[in-house]
């Protein structure tokens, strides 16, 4: 099956296109995207229009779908969600109009919006519905479920998590007169994360973890070593936003050092986060001062996060890799931005102290193109622990996660 990127925000548009071109790999379906927003970011239908799916959007916002405009090619309507009359939405003269994947993506109204919307002559095979419940409470998701059921769909997954949350915030259902069971019972689940619909982990967690990084860096780190340990995050930025690669980790009971040369990044860090915040230029910094060892002492950190952008380079030159050991490290290279260089320094500095990269040219899940490698000890993790992940050029889903077969 061929893999899309993912712009949705859980995996939203993954789900429909695995579904619907798991019989059929060259399959380019349509799409109907209510209550579209930003165009890109977040949104459900901007891979599917990239592998060739043709659709429409609708959205109130006159701004938002002036913006849209500039980059995507479907048809785009401005319509208002609750009280428009869809059968001039499409300018429909059939009596039935079958759309392969239908998103309801809107924060308010929603309920509204569902009650409006004619069933009977507009008919989806996949719909992913965002009921919102851990904000508002069961009431929509509950009178949802009721039409939804009464139009004949099947609740396929129920209670879908976000990533950064693990809180019920939708519901994704399909119509199974259109689509073959051999191919939807794969999916059936309730209560996880859309990450954990599509795929399945390859190594289970007695608890749920709750990502904070860009591309599950924290909880690859969990998964591999456990729920508790040392880390050292090198270029962690403000550690409180999304994309943090330790914040996780601190929340389950990790211990660790963070630098950045960023000031204000500094600040924030150590006032909100438990972990020691260092500022400090890390191509030039005495690295023995910075994390509180003597300067022939060997310390292991059980994670390194090491992204400090374009002075990977320098940092890596810099690093005392003979003194500070590690057992995982997830290190950004950029190779799609700044070439091969600092990639091949890497993997030299790593060979030559003894370890293994163990996931290399990890992709971004709304690129898919290689921007970071992973590396393990082999004398402080066990290969029964760390061979599931041995990979290349796959993204951090697909490292984690094994794809539904």
């Amino acid at each position: 099956m061929r893999q899309i990127k993912t712009t949705s925000d859980n995996h939203e548009d993954e789900f429909a296109h695995r579904i619907l071109t798991d019989e059929n790999e060259g399959f380019k379906g349509t799409f109907l995207d209510v209550g579209c927003g930003n165009g890109r970011h977040g949104n459900n239908t901007f891979t599917l229009e990239e592998a060739g799916w043709q659709g429409t959007m609708v959205d109130s916002s006159r701004e938002m779908m002036e913006h849209n405009a500039r980059f995507r090619g479907v048809t785009l309507c401005i319509a208002d969600i609750v009280s428009c009359n869809w059968n001039d939405v499409f300018k429909k003269s059939e009596d039935t109009l079958t759309i392969d994947y239908i998103s309801f993506n809107m924060d308010e109204n929603i309920i509204q919006c569902i009650r409006n919307f004619p069933w009977s002559s507009i008919r989806g095979r996949v719909i992913t519905f965002k009921h919102n419940e851990f904000k508002i409470g069961p009431g929509t998701k509950e009178e949802a479920r009721r039409i939804l059921v009464a139009a004949g769909y099947l609740l396929l997954v129920g209670d879908v998590c976000n990533d950064t949350l693990y809180r019920s915030f939708a519901d994704w259902y399909i119509d199974p007169k259109t689509i073959s069971p051999a191919v939807y019972q794969r999916y059936v689940s309730y209560g996880v994360r859309g990450i954990e619909v599509i795929y399945r982990p390859k190594v289970q967690s007695q608890q749920k973890l709750v990502t904070n990084s860009a591309d599950l860096q924290d909880e690859f780190a969990a998964r591999l070593l456990g729920t508790s340990g040392k880390f050292l995050d090198v270029g962690c930025g403000n550690g409180g936003v999304m994309g943090n690669n330790t914040l996780m980790l601190e929340r389950l009971g990790w211990t660790g050092v963070m630098v950045d040369i960023d000031a204000e990044a500094y600040r924030w860090n150590t006032g909100n986060r438990k972990a020691r915040a260092v500022c400090a230029d890390v191509t030039t910094c005495d690295w023995s001062s910075v994390i509180g060892k003597k300067p022939e002492e060997m310390v292991l950190y059980d994670y390194i996060s090491f992204d400090v952008d374009e002075a990977t380079a320098a940092a890596v030159k810099h690093f005392p890799w003979s003194h500070i050991r590690f057992r995982l490290i997830t290190i950004e290279h950029d190779a799609y931005r700044f070439g091969d260089g600092a990639r091949a320094l890497i993997r030299e500095t790593m060979a030559k102290n003894g370890y293994i990269l163990l996931a290399g040219d990890v992709c971004a899940d709304f690129l898919y193109k290689p921007y970071e490698d992973w590396f393990i000890d082999p004398l402080t993790v066990s290969p029964l622990t760390f061979l599931p992940y041995v990979s290349n050029g796959l993204r951090a889903a697909e490292v984690l996660y094994t794809p539904r077969s």
